[in-house]
């Protein structure tokens, strides 16, 4: 996801699992995020194919382990209506750092999210009103060293360990 990056790695892993606790085999995380400089790859023109995005599938235990960057707070674009309406209100023009996903799984709910990283500034005031204390979560800073891929990391890295749980597909 993060390949030829140079901002400090960061690793996410974790268990998904169904409301009972049982874990979800083959469960899809596509996972996506801001660079360096808060941009999104459908803002870079100069990028051909995915650009800190990627998608992942969970083992027979319901694992998954994702190596991306460490995620930075940044402005929303305020070069249009959106900043301009921003601008004329109280309302902050930045977002904490994050991570999104998209979760999904066979007879399950697929859910959209993301995580924060705990004691990132705009927690209380993102510009779109997403944050929630169930979703900020701890991100722990390394010195380099071994990695959870089993990789020997060069610089200071991340990581987080965090488990998803899926409700049950409704039946309509």
């Amino acid at each position: 996801m993060a390949e030829g990056h140079s901002a400090e790695p960061c690793f996410i892993a974790g268990t998904v699992r169904s409301l009972d606790g049982r874990p979800i085999a083959d469960a899809i995380l596509d996972v996506w995020q801001a660079d360096d400089e808060g941009l999104y790859e459908v803002q870079l023109e100069a990028k051909d194919g995915p650009y800190l995005r990627g998608v992942y599938r969970t083992g027979p235990d319901g694992r998954y382990l994702v190596r991306t960057i460490a995620p930075l707070g940044y402005s929303i674009p305020m070069d249009g209506p959106v900043g301009q309406l921003i601008g004329m209100s109280d309302i902050s023009h930045f977002r904490p750092a994050h991570i999104h996903f998209l979760i999904s799984a066979p007879g399950h709910q697929t859910v959209i999210t993301h995580l924060f990283k705990r004691g990132a500034d705009y927690l209380d005031n993102d510009a779109v009103f997403a944050v929630k204390e169930e979703l900020i979560a701890d991100f722990a800073r390394h010195e380099a060293g071994m990695a959870p891929t089993g990789e020997r990391v060069e610089m200071p890295f991340w990581t987080l360990e965090y488990d998803f749980v899926l409700a049950p597909e409704e039946k309509i």
